[in-house]
């Protein structure tokens, strides 16, 4: 019989609760929290997999991340009422102006 325990396990034989298999991750071996599109939580949310990508050691997994982190960037700026060319602007200032320094 397969079930799930009040933790949300699957459990394959209810008698016995020894034989469950956690739910899968996916891709990542650290426990990440899930976070909201179009809030800082997603960009945390696509940092922590980034930090996750690279502890692997699996560099075009490292690639995907750093592309979803710019799409969660992306998306926050919008709802900010920016463009991600608002923010290499200023990204581009900023490194003219420490560069002076």
């Amino acid at each position: 019989m397969i079930v799930k325990n009040e933790k949300g396990d699957v459990i394959i034989d209810s008698d016995n609760p020894s034989w469950s298999v956690k739910p899968q991750k996916g891709y990542h071996i650290a426990e990440i929290p899930k976070g909201t599109l179009g809030e800082i939580s997603k960009i945390e949310e696509e940092l922590a997999e980034l930090k996750d990508a690279e502890t692997q050691g699996i560099k075009i997994m490292v690639m995907v991340e750093l592309s979803d982190v710019y799409g969660a960037l992306e998306f926050y700026a919008e709802k900010q009422g920016l463009t991600m060319e608002d923010v290499k602007k200023f990204s581009d200032l900023n490194k003219k102006v420490k560069s002076e320094q």
